[in-house]
């Protein structure tokens, strides 16, 4: 579900719904600048199990948009969020604010629900320097400022 906020009546309306769309679609049915609230169902497998995940994505561009625009999708953001949780009943598993959609794909998505799976999968860690080898005992210096110690 796609809703945008309507600047003269200051109120967010349905702008598409469709089921079934994938991120990249997503990416597709949305203007360059203009801001948009998301409520998109992520259907994914994770370890053999068929998971559905409900993310709230806020996307404002920030090239492209007004910033009175981008002000009021900014202030509007947690009423929204509230009023769909509360008098609404549905819960989101993440909300992510999105500054360019083309971030918006099936991996993000996937990391950001499960990011321990991607990180144990792929890359290598940083591997810590060896320190610098001895260089023998410490010596102590004696300054000659003070003979007598």
């Amino acid at each position: 579900m796609l809703h945008e906020i309507d600047h003269e009546q200051e109120r967010v309306l349905l702008a598409h719904s469709e089921s079934h769309a994938t991120p990249e679609h997503i990416q597709k049915c949305l203007p360059n600048n203009a801001g948009r609230y998301h409520i998109y169902r992520f259907k994914h497998n994770f370890h053999e199990q068929t998971l559905n995940s409900l993310f709230f994505l806020y996307s404002v561009p920030g090239h492209g948009s007004k910033i009175k625009q981008r002000m009021l999708y900014a202030s509007c953001k947690e009423s929204v969020i509230d009023t769909i949780e509360k008098k609404m009943g549905i819960f989101f598993d993440r909300k992510l604010e999105l500054c360019d959609i083309s971030d918006l794909t099936h991996d993000y998505l996937f990391q950001q629900l499960h990011p321990e799976s991607i990180a144990s999968t792929g890359k290598t860690t940083f591997a810590k320097p060896k320190a610098p080898s001895s260089r023998g005992p410490r010596r102590l210096v004696k300054s000659n400022e003070n003979p007598d110690e």
